[in-house]
């Protein structure tokens, strides 16, 4: 069972008998990966022939997060999630979470698994999706976690029914909160880390003339039938001792594509940076009394 929507009809996708794929009632058929992934995005829906990160930046994200310069994120990022958990976890049943824009699965993961260790033996159980545009990262998403259902579709166009989430988030992406609340069920809860003025700011410091000042004045406390409950702020150093991990966080970044030649050869003959980690969470709940479609009409606009 799956709570998967056709990208193309919005009808029901289920799996099909030997498992290798996915179908609608429409006989729309999706096939699974040899990864394990299925790939829900349609050709209307890319903007490019091969949209979000490349396999360099997957492998250079994938590198980076590994060796744990991150992990007082991912740590924050648990514990928000355990403090706020919309749902009675002493009752049986399927509590379903989605992670929009996942990457290649380093917080989708180390979530699930956190969600799975908090449940009570006579709890529900968890059923985790992961979603990105990008294909290489979703094909490195396939091997941090197996019981992960890594999906390759758009943010913008969530092939799930409306109602039908407990938990979802978003992560250092451009977020839209319409499409969430339609996935939400009533009381869900929907986490969104932004990064700080001050996140990584030796590096831009290092690798740009002079840094644009922060113009930042968006304060939401109610978008789409989305209320915000909380925000958190975390700040923290690290210290990367290391030049190819030194390389890779640039790459990983957009400022890669931003900073001149000269500034990222300069970067990467470093032995070691120190750097600030400062990203904003901040944690919506979906409004009880709204009604909403269940599914998005496949002829709206993005």
């Amino acid at each position: 069972m799956t709570l998967l929507c056709c990208p193309v009809c919005q009808e029901e996708l289920t799996q099909t008998s030997n498992k290798k794929s996915f179908e609608c009632a429409n006989k729309h058929m999706f096939d699974k990966a040899k990864q394990g992934y299925v790939n829900l995005l349609l050709s209307h829906q890319k903007k490019s022939k091969h949209p979000g990160d490349t396999v360099e930046m997957v492998n250079a994200r994938t590198a980076f997060l590994n060796q744990g310069y991150y992990q007082p994120i991912l740590n924050s990022f648990i514990d928000i999630a355990l403090q706020n958990q919309p749902y009675d976890t002493s009752q049986p049943g399927i509590l379903s979470y989605l992670d929009i824009a996942c990457g290649e699965g380093y917080y989708t993961a180390g979530i699930h698994s956190a969600l799975c260790n908090s449940f009570p033996m006579a709890s529900p159980k968890l059923r985790s999706y992961g979603i990105d545009i990008s294909t290489p990262a979703i094909k490195a998403a396939t091997r941090r976690h197996k019981e992960i259902t890594w999906l390759v579709g758009s943010a913008y166009q969530l092939p799930f029914p409306a109602l039908s989430l407990d938990l979802a988030s978003c992560l250092f992406c451009r977020v839209d909160y319409t499409e969430a609340n339609r996935v939400l069920k009533p009381g869900g809860l929907f986490i969104v880390a932004t990064t700080g003025v001050k996140h990584l700011i030796e590096l831009r410091e290092k690798i740009y003339d002079s840094l644009k000042p922060d113009t930042t004045t968006e304060d939401l406390t109610e978008v789409a039938g989305l209320t915000k409950v909380k925000e958190v702020r975390i700040t923290a150093p690290a210290t990367i001792e290391d030049q190819s991990m030194i390389s890779n966080l640039l790459l990983m970044t957009p400022h890669y594509w931003r900073c001149s030649p000269s500034a990222q050869k300069q970067l990467s003959q470093q032995n070691q940076l120190s750097v600030t980690i400062d990203i904003n969470f901040t944690v919506f709940k979906k409004n009880e009394s709204l009604e909403t479609a269940k599914c998005r009409n496949p002829n709206d606009s993005l």
